[in-house]
């Protein structure tokens, strides 16, 4: 008879989330996993299969995560106000914590050599566009954006900007003024 599960899934997978998004999965050792969850290789690999199937699993949770927070930084009632929040937590995640974005951070690491982590994030990646285009339609409706633009362009163009500021301020964390000023152009683009 197997013995029942001592440990919280869910805080274990927040737990090894957050060392794969400092260390990156080819950094992250199995040893550090199981260290940061605090369960023994017995309930690792039996409840998660191994670090590639963990890393999924976190990665998956991370991605809802992040639409969740962009859907509601964007539900501002401007805007403007919804993205320069998100720049905040742009800039504060790259230049601060140094972390950058989970997201972004695969896709450069792992994307080019593995077709179903490739697929998670072009998938993340399709969801947040559609987060944006969905809020910049309701935005030419209320007149806050001129209606000749296009919403789908716009949130592309956001969503390159947001992932080019991560990437240059975990190069440089003391660019975050400059970062700023890059995202407010953005920002002022939709005027």
């Amino acid at each position: 008879m197997a013995r029942p599960r001592k440990f919280d899934e869910n805080e274990s997978i927040e737990q090894a989330l957050g060392v794969f998004w400092k260390h990156g999965f080819k950094a992250t050792t199995p040893e550090a996993l199981l260290k940061a969850m605090g369960i023994g290789k017995g309930s690792f690999y039996a409840t998660f299969g191994g670090k590639r199937q963990l890393f999924l699993r976190c990665l998956r949770h991370y991605c809802d995560g992040l639409a969740n927070l962009l859907q509601s930084t964007l539900a501002e009632e401007d805007v403007r106000k919804g993205l320069a929040s998100v720049r905040d937590i742009v800039i504060h995640s790259a230049c601060e914590q140094r972390t950058g974005c989970l997201l972004y951070n695969t896709a450069s690491e792992l994307s080019p050599h593995d077709k179903e982590i490739e697929q998670v994030v072009k998938n993340a990646m399709s969801r947040n566009e559609s987060i944006y285009v969905k809020r910049f339609r309701k935005a030419q409706h209320d007149g806050q954006i001129s209606g000749n633009k296009n919403a789908t362009t716009l949130a592309r163009y956001f969503v390159a900007c947001f992932a080019g500021l991560q990437l240059m301020g975990k190069a440089d964390p003391d660019a975050a003024a400059r970062l700023r000023a890059v995202a407010n152009l953005a920002i002022d683009s939709l005027i």
